[in-house]
């Protein structure tokens, strides 16, 4: 790793050296806080700043190209043999003639992501915080055997008291307990919560301590767990973007206070059964490994999976740190092998210049491609170096619609009416080169279609972009926007 103290100053290129972006609550601190809570974010860019640049890696190269061999699809047992196969692809073609095509993109983005595509699944979409908390108190209740837990931030406050609760109360009744916290994202959760958790018998585990005195694997300040998924007996995961908080509750603005965390907080996370299940199982039980957790339980964590639906499904491990950042790579190799449109709905967008380039190229020849992306942020440099992106995007055809009434946390998209993808990853530079990751990609017309709903929905409560009005944007905001732009790579 090359040190790059003087980054402040001195931007790296970003096919080159990137510094990670760092989604610190910048700006002025809202009212009511302690001022040691704003200035935490400052000190933690600057331990940023001295641990150094990053390679953005280049996904066109580490993309493997169409080729010629068949995806690799299992089934629950076996892989599907070449003529299922193609009966598969054809099923959910595009149009009349695609399914070759779709063949050859679905086979390139097997060798991308390392993981198959798996038939036989049932997936169900789940709108922001409160029908995922009742989904995960439900899902809770019915465990059998085993409850795996993993998420970046889990707060201490009502809704983690809630669910840990239960979590506590199923352990009683013998149902095996398992956590991963982040260290960074769950940083204001106190000591006394993880403790009783601990006292009831439940297995802990701390991602990547900040204290480097606790880290058994190394330290890294930058290594971050940004996944969010429950597991339930082996059989059901809920995973997405939404974290274990009340903040997804709030309804709208407290009264007296202009802290934009008190806003509502849109999210989407999705509910998935089937055979595909077990890799998400596989995936939380290798990083514990990673992070030499305390023994397991001996339980059945891989029971046989039988088929619950007609959805192909592949789960996908972003682990950039490892030099896999599959996610990433996955997500442009779709947006380069589009036909129709690309609607991508992103939290923090900061995107790479490959990923902008990407995007522009595609509505360039002729896809509709269009974002919605957060107006209302808690990270202002962040908000303010995405918008001095608009233009480059404007200027190809790309539409850019921005969610002002709420926080837009969701990290979906969905290409030609049959690719969609729903998970953790932000399109951002931090996302791409340094936090552990989870995404769901749902090949199906189906589910496709309820994506394309619920982003017309977004759209629909969104301020587009107009680009002339854009161009006459007051000098103060661009000064702010590119001024942003220059801190891009401590972000």
């Amino acid at each position: 790793m090359k040190f790059c103290c003087s980054g402040i100053q001195q931007k790296c290129q970003y096919e080159q050296e990137q510094y990670p972006s760092q989604k610190g609550r910048l700006g002025t601190p809202p009212v009511g806080l302690p001022m040691t809570q704003f200035l935490l974010p400052l000190s933690s860019c600057l331990v940023v700043c001295l641990v150094g640049c990053a390679s953005v890696p280049n996904a066109k190269q580490l993309s493997t190209g169409p080729g010629h061999d068949p995806p690799v699809i299992q089934g629950s047992n076996h892989a599907l043999s070449p003529a299922q196969g193609e009966h598969a692809m054809a099923s959910v073609a595009r149009f009349p003639g695609d399914d070759e095509k779709l063949q050859r993109q679905v086979a390139a983005e097997g060798q991308v992501a390392g993981t198959p595509l798996i038939a036989g699944n049932k997936v169900t979409l789940v709108q922001n915080g409160r029908p995922t908390y009742d989904l995960m108190e439900q899902a809770i209740l019915s465990a059998k055997t085993n409850i795996s837990v993993e998420s970046y931030t889990i707060e201490g406050d009502s809704i983690g008291t809630a669910i840990t609760d239960l979590l506590i109360e199923k352990h009683k009744q013998g149902v095996a307990v398992e956590v991963i916290y982040d260290s960074f994202g769950s940083q204001d959760t106190p000591t006394a919560f993880w403790d009783r958790l601990r006292a009831a018998g439940i297995a802990v585990l701390e991602y990547n301590p900040l204290n480097p005195e606790k880290a058994k694997v190394g330290y890294d300040p930058n290594d971050r767990d940004h996944r969010k998924c429950m597991i339930i007996d082996g059989k059901l995961v809920i995973m997405g973007g939404v974290n274990i908080s009340e903040i997804y509750l709030y309804g709208g603005i407290e009264p007296g206070s202009i802290d934009r965390f008190w806003i509502p907080w849109r999210d989407t996370d999705i509910a998935v059964e089937g055979p595909v299940v077990a890799k998400y199982q596989q995936f939380f039980l290798d990083l514990w490994a990673s992070q030499k957790g305390d023994p397991l339980p001996q339980v059945q964590f891989l029971p046989p999976l039988q088929p619950e639906g007609a959805s192909y499904i592949r789960a996908v491990p972003g682990t950039p740190q490892e030099g896999d950042p599959q996610i990433y790579v996955a997500l442009l190799s779709a947006i380069r092998h589009a036909e129709k449109n690309v609607w991508l709905t992103t939290a923090y967008f900061d995107p790479t210049q490959e990923a902008l380039q990407v995007l522009a190229d595609a509505a360039r020849r002729g896809v509709d491609v269009e974002l919605s992306v957060e107006g209302q942020t808690d990270s202002a440099l962040t908000l303010d170096a995405g918008r001095s992106h608009y233009h480059e995007l404007l200027d190809a055809g790309v539409k850019i619609s921005e969610r002002r009434d709420v926080f837009l946390h969701g990290k979906t998209a969905t290409i030609d009416g049959v690719w969609s993808i729903v998970g953790s990853s932000n399109l951002d530079t931090r996302s791409v080169i340094w936090n552990n990751e989870l995404s769901t990609i749902v090949l199906g017309r189906d589910f496709a279609q309820q994506m394309e709903a619920t982003f017309a929905k977004d759209r629909a409560a969104g301020v587009a972009i107009d680009r002339q009005a854009w161009e006459n944007r007051p000098l103060i905001d661009r000064a702010s926007q590119w001024g942003a732009r220059a801190f891009e790579v401590i972000l």
